[in-house]
């Protein structure tokens, strides 16, 4: 099985302010297995476990950009072929292979 990701999107129409949430720092050693990706405008947004991907380009607001990465992950993540998305708020209790 070729690793997996867990993939996330948090955009929003004004980077420059703060935005209404911040991505989840997990506390816990990151599994080797598992790559975990965040989709964001947010210049300011970082993390050690979330390999941060800015994109500069919002379509129709920030929920529908959040979507095109939710529902396209092997257009945007396809050197994966498994791909869990999780809510940016989320925390996983377990390991995120698990769940697959």
């Amino acid at each position: 099985m070729k690793k997996l990701v867990v993939y996330t999107a948090l955009f929003s129409h004004d980077p420059d302010n703060l935005i209404y949430g911040d991505i989840i720092h997990y506390q816990h050693e990151k599994n080797i297995n598992v790559d975990y990706v965040c989709f964001t405008n947010i210049k300011q947004l970082q993390s050690n476990i979330w390999d941060i991907r800015y994109i500069d380009e919002i379509w129709k607001d920030a929920r529908n950009t959040s979507r095109q990465f939710k529902v396209l992950p092997q257009k945007y993540l396809p050197e994966y072929e498994n791909w869990l998305w999780m809510d940016a708020q989320c925390y996983f209790m377990y390991d995120p292979l698990s769940l697959c």
